[in-house]
């Protein structure tokens, strides 16, 4: 008999003996990505206490004594799991401790003492780190492995027994699905003791040693005597406020500066607000962080889960560094210490809209909903799932209007600019938001009311705190909070006794769920082991990024490369840059060891001896050419050539805006005299924006666009190379011909100046949505549905997609909308609506499936309102956007008509 779906639901056992003291007691369940498992149940043996986890995974049990009694065996059942537990009390005339006692069914059995307000480790496993457990069906037997993340963040993946082997049952986590899709090897993080499990490919669990849970008992009276704010059972809203009941207006005004010296008569610790964690633990963290593929890299991966996966890991080893590295700062006693916080300045979300823009590579792309869908994954990644605490505060920036139109119209800004920001806050729960240092209408974005109360709090719901580009003045009383500056300087505008109150109650707040005030024991983020800190799983994990993330624009058969190869020429500035130009801006400070370049990556594929060096240029932006007669005299004498070119931080990044799209220097004449010699070459372009390559597109054997890749970056571009990886990854820029029209000024041009591909008025040179594989996709039977939808309806897109190549691959399924009878000018020729990147073998067959809410098909109409339109709109399905010619796959063509009168959402 086949059972259905299995979900292990671990049920936390908890009680707590004394005869006079209510108790309060509360935890969460949580998968290794740390979505929440919902309706687990929770019990304290012996007493009436229960409940359920609710949606976020979250439980709180409250009531008076209770009653235990000696040797009683009190069944605690999940939907599918029976375990059996027994409560041993221990006799104590002081009924300061307690005894708990954990009996799975196997028969082994943890006792461990507590005392009132302590914490306790229970392990729960055994050597293999195994349970064996009976289903409700007697006549099948289920083995499951359990472990958790620092004692609080459970995993749990069903196997089923079949002889030596153990297969999955069922991918319980977006983790172990995407392991299966690759031969990859995917970490889960933090376990807290022994040796790190792991999932591999899908097949199995290897090397767990034991398991820890992770049981807060806090009594009413555990924290007797003390004042509110220092009792972790009272709620952080009445905690904050007995605080600022206690505080002077100085000591609150010293809150809202990035460098706050904190209070001793309070207890309230220093802290530096700045951090930077764009694509890896930065500014001055100590070094050896994991640093991965730059922003616009990971966004052109189409794949949130991974970018959940890569922030995720990022604010692991963030808590490292505040939980381990801070207490041995020698500062740590006396002064804010910067870059050991847990406020990070991440994810950038100020649309790339112009491609000149310096600091376009840290951004998710051109378009909003791309940006939107990465921006909820990126804050929860990094923000964690927990109701109480966070494992670290996101804080997207620059809000406002940064590059873009001073006085934008409403159009512009609700359905351009805007959207990636709404969705961090109101869908991925951001508590934190750094305003521009620009205008907005004339007024500073930091002295905005409309931007920081109107739209930001009223409109959205917003109640984290605002802080302040570059230590700009800012208005406490327009709705920001803070300044973001090196040093102490708390703001002088709107410094009322209201304002400075309600700011301070803001970053109090922050900083509670931060757990700054509780002991380390009840934090669920308190505990991450050192090792983690630039291990090598996460090494692996950022190899795996980069190779996810590189776009193959042309390939006329070259790639990938045989690695027995006789010898290959590896030319160009880029093969062998510094540093800073593999991993990118925002991470000098925290630089790993080992970084691998591409010349160290090819080397490393296929053995020193087959490759020949030569730069041909010193730098990016070398103009002699003296260097040439040596790099083509070694593409005479090689097999192939693998041709670095590009741009480093220093000519595109934060204060360096590029002053056309050319590659810089030399280089294309190097493309050009290398290319002439006749040999295969692939031309491998580092950076992060548009560049003209008109000429490599014609004459180029292979192209591969390969951003600032990180640490890893030169293994994972030797990955597609040699074929260990098929590329898969598409464009989330678009890449612009010579005979594009770039507008110079770079803050008062509108979208609807032909930028972008939503108001692209030429032939680009490779469409944003644009990706080469080694295989090849079609697509057929596109279902679009309801057959009569309203605007109260979903609309779900269906098309098969299958693999017609002879390599199994990811496609990147994208669908596109136009709404063909808009009532406003403006609109954009059509719009991305959805995308999903599955793994499909060779000749597989799958159906996907991509849903369109309403709000997705709004605009914002004469009257500033955000409305659902009657009326036509066309859909594509397929590889890429319509109208581009893809020997990789076809598109598919389609319509629905919304019926019925228009619908007014929030705005």
């Amino acid at each position: 008999m086949k059972i259905g779906p299995i979900f292990v639901i671990m049920t936390m056992l908890l009680w707590y003996v004394t005869a006079d003291a209510a108790v309060s007691l509360s935890g969460f369940v949580k998968d290794t990505l740390g979505n929440p498992i919902s309706n687990a149940a929770v019990n304290l043996i012996g007493s009436t206490l229960s409940g359920v986890t609710d949606g976020q995974g979250y439980f709180s049990l409250a009531g008076g004594s209770p009653t235990i009694q000696r040797n009683s065996v009190r069944p605690v059942v999940s939907p599918l799991i029976a375990f059996s537990a027994r409560a041993v009390t221990m006799h104590n005339p002081q009924r300061t401790t307690a005894q708990l006692a954990l009996h799975d069914i196997a028969g082994r059995l943890v006792r461990k003492s507590v005392g009132r307000g302590a914490a306790v480790r229970l392990d729960i496993g055994n050597r293999s780190g195994m349970f064996i457990v009976r289903g409700f069906n007697r006549n099948e037997h289920f083995t499951f492995a359990l472990t958790c993340i620092n004692g609080a963040i459970c995993s749990r993946t069903a196997l089923r027994s079949t002889g030596a082997q153990l297969r999955q049952e069922e991918q319980t986590t977006a983790l172990a699905k995407r392991s299966a899709r690759s031969s990859a090897s995917y970490v889960m993080h933090y376990l807290s003791a022994g040796k790190s499990g792991y999932i591999d490919g899908g097949t199995g669990v290897r090397g767990s040693s034991k398991s820890d849970i992770l049981i807060t008992l806090l009594s009413a009276d555990a924290f007797s005597g003390r004042p509110d704010y220092k009792n972790p059972a009272l709620p952080i809203e009445t905690r904050v406020e007995d605080l600022l009941n206690r505080m002077t207006k100085q000591e609150m005004l010293d809150l809202l500066s990035g460098a706050t010296p904190g209070s001793k008569r309070l207890g309230i610790p220093p802290y530096h607000v700045w951090n930077e964690a764009l694509h890896g633990v930065a500014d001055k963290a100590p070094r050896g962080a994991t640093h991965f593929p730059h922003g616009i890299a990971m966004a052109a991966m189409w794949d949130p889960d991974m970018i959940h996966t890569v922030t995720s890991v990022i604010s692991d080893e963030g808590r490292v560094v505040h939980n381990v590295l801070l207490p041995e700062h020698k500062d740590y006693d006396s002064l804010p210490v910067r870059g050991y916080g847990l406020n990070y300045f991440c994810p950038v979300l100020d649309l790339f809209r112009r491609p000149t823009m310096g600091r376009g590579p840290e951004t998710q792309g051109e378009d909003p909903f791309l940006a939107s869908r990465n921006a909820v994954a990126y804050v929860k990644g990094m923000q964690g799932y927990h109701s109480k605490y966070f494992k670290a505060i996101a804080t997207p920036k620059h809000f406002g209007l940064y590059y873009q139109p001073r006085s934008p119209s409403e159009f512009q800004m609700r359905q351009s600019y805007f959207p990636a920001f709404k969705a961090a806050f109101v869908e991925g729960g951001a508590f934190s938001v750094m305003c521009a240092y620009g205008n907005f209408y004339s007024t500073q974005c930091c002295q905005s009311l409309r931007l920081n109360t109107t739209i930001l709090r009223e409109e959205w719901g917003f109640d984290g705190f605002v802080i302040g580009d570059n230590a700009i003045s800012i208005d406490l009383s327009a709705g920001a909070d803070a300044i973001d500056n090196n040093t102490y300087r708390p703001p002088t505008l709107g410094t009322t006794d209201e304002n400075v109150r309600r700011s301070a109650k803001r970053m109090l707040i922050a900083r509670y769920k931060l757990g700054h005030f509780d002991p380390p024991e009840i934090i669920p983020f308190a505990q991450v082991p050192r090792e983690i800190y630039g291990c090598a799983e996460h090494r692996q994990l950022a190899r795996d990024i980069c190779r996810r993330s590189v776009v193959l624009l042309k390939n006329s058969g070259i790639l990938p490369l045989n690695k027995s190869i006789g010898k290959v020429a590896v030319i160009g500035p880029n093969a062998k840059p510094r540093n800073t130009t593999i991993v990118g801006s925002y991470s000098a400070h925290s630089l790993p060891d080992g970084i691998v370049n591409p010349l160290m990556g090819i080397q490393n594929a296929i053995g020193t001896a087959k490759v020949d060096y030569i730069a041909g240029l010193g730098s990016i932006r070398d103009e002699s050419t003296t260097g040439f007669a040596a790099a083509k005299t070694a593409a005479q004498n090689a097999d192939a050539v693998i041709l670095v070119c590009g741009m480093d931080p220093g000519h595109e990044g934060e204060g360096h805006d590029r002053p056309d799209l050319e590659l810089p220097g030399a280089q294309e004449q190097l493309i050009k005299e290398i290319t002439s010699v006749g040999k295969p070459t692939v031309l491998v372009l580092i950076g992060g924006s548009s560049v003209f390559i008109d000429w490599a597109k014609e004459n180029a054997g292979a192209i591969l666009q390969c951003w600032y890749p990180g640490q890893e970056g030169g293994n994972g571009i030797a990955d597609v190379i040699f074929g260990d990886y098929n590329p898969a990854a598409r464009l989330p820029i678009t890449f612009y011909a010579r005979t594009t029209t770039v507008p110079s000024d770079p803050v008062n041009g509108g979208v609807e100046k032909g930028l972008t591909y939503r108001y692209l008025n030429s032939e680009p040179l490779f469409p944003f949505g644009y990706g080469l594989s080694y295989t090849t996709f079609s697509y057929a039977n596109l279902r679009i549905g309801p057959s009569s939808p309203t605007a109260n309806d979903t609309i779900k897109v269906m098309v098969d997609v299958t693999n017609t190549g002879a390599k199994a691959g990811d496609e990147v399924v994208q669908v596109y909308v136009k709404d063909m009878a808009a009532s406003v000018n403006g609109m954009p020729g059509l719009e991305l609506k959805g995308f999903q990147r599955v793994n499909l073998d060779a000749g597989e067959t799958k159906t996907v499936a991509i849903a369109i809410r309403p709000y997705e098909l709004t605009l914002i109409n004469s009257l500033k309102k955000r409305v659902l339109e009657p009326g036509e709109f066309t859909v594509w399905a397929g590889g890429c956007q319509p109208g581009v010619q893809l020997k990789s796959s076809n598109i598919l063509q389609g319509s629905f008509t919304i019926g019925g009168s228009e619908k007014e959402f929030d705005i």
